[in-house]
């Protein structure tokens, strides 16, 4: 989420436009945009996050 609110915050500012001195080249590259939905790291912070609480969960179970 916070990858999302940062290129909220780069297009507001115009950082994704057109700007006259880049010579018609805008600061960041398109593809910048949409990157961050293939971005693995959220992936593999919810998969370990997710088997550490089940890890938790069956020790809780377990112990009497």
């Amino acid at each position: 989420m916070a990858k999302q609110q940062l290129i909220e915050l780069e297009k507001g500012i115009g950082l994704y436009e057109d700007v006259g001195h880049h010579n018609g080249k805008t600061a960041y590259p398109g593809h910048w945009q949409t990157d961050w939905v293939a971005d693995r790291s959220v992936t593999i912070y919810l998969t370990v996050l997710t088997s550490l609480t089940a890890l938790v969960m069956c020790a809780m179970l377990i112990h009497p």
